[in-house]
């Protein structure tokens, strides 16, 4: 199904700008809208509070559905109830607090969309890892010939920011021969805030507020109009993109950034932009994150 064409004068003056320097266009820019959520699984034990507040947000208008740290008993009720979606997931391991039934509490990532989706892949990231398995799932998204890729980076402190940094040059290295042909969009919970050094190498966005550092995404909140007042002394905005590499925060109760939706800065309007959060049920300790772009 294809939504949401930029045909009017006004979107096209908007996203004028900032697209003109993009290689490679073919198609014209669609808004793709993207819900990216940690459950929780390995805590709730397949609590149905985690997928309801994760459905009370599914409109008529997502496009598609990010899901981390996820127990295989939810990913079986997601598809359940969403049977005409398309889906894809990557096994995280076992938990012992997910359901075991058939599915021996396996915890999975995983990503869905109400178009149909083609070749899907996954990337071994596990690398440093210990007790989890890293990987990324990945699959074109039908209408909107966008690359949809889910990713839950190892936790930790300063003792996994060379792990971090390792997954995170994997995944650029599996999305490299994409990311100048076509609009690729990556979703999920990096266990690491914004202004963090394992973050270079995602964000086109330096922390000094100009757009040349080594990474080639764009990040959905870095142009809300409240990261100035919330962000770190350490980051500078970029006052003509009104751009922060900030955040909402995505942790309950808490005010770190840790959950993103990055969009690809070949194939992406930053002026097009958005993103906000929402409180899932009581039991979760991450906050959803809902992102859009003009891509293509």
């Amino acid at each position: 199904m294809i939504r949401k064409l930029a045909t009017s004068a006004a979107l096209v003056a908007l996203a004028g700008l900032q697209l003109a320097f993009m290689p490679g266009r073919a198609q014209a820019a669609q808004q793709f809208d993207v819900i990216s959520v940690n459950i929780s699984g390995d805590e709730l034990a397949g609590d149905s509070s985690a997928l309801a507040s994760l459905n009370n947000q599914i409109t008529s208008a997502t496009d598609a559905v990010v899901v981390v740290e996820s127990c295989r008993s939810q990913f079986e009720a997601f598809k359940a109830g969403h049977q005409n979606w398309s889906t894809h997931f990557w096994s995280e391991g076992t938990r012992s607090t997910c359901q075991n039934g058939p599915y021996a509490g396996e915890l999975v990532s995983f990503i869905a969309s109400r178009n149909p989706m083609s070749n899907l892949t996954t990337t071994d990231m596990t690398d440093g890892a210990a007790g989890r398995n890293i990987g990324m799932p990945c699959a074109d998204v039908g209408g909107f010939n966008v690359t949809l890729c889910a990713v839950h980076l190892i936790a930790g402190g300063d003792e996994r920011k060379g792990d971090r940094k390792t997954q995170i040059g994997e995944l650029n290295d599996a999305l490299r021969a994409k990311w100048n042909a076509q609009p690729v969009v990556v979703a999920g919970d990096f266990n690491t805030t914004p202004d963090s050094g394992e973050m270079n190498d995602m964000y086109r966005l330096t922390k000094s507020g100009t757009f040349q550092g080594a990474g080639q995404f764009h990040e959905a909140d870095m142009t809300d109009p409240a990261n100035p007042s919330t962000k770190p002394s350490t980051v500078t905005c970029n006052s003509a993109q009104s751009a922060c590499r900030w955040g909402q925060t995505t942790r309950a109760g808490g005010v770190n950034k840790i959950d993103y939706i990055f969009f690809n800065r070949q194939f992406t309007s930053i002026g097009s932009l958005t993103a906000s959060t929402f409180a899932q049920g009581a039991n979760q300790d991450h906050r959803g994150v809902k992102g859009s772009a003009m891509i293509g």
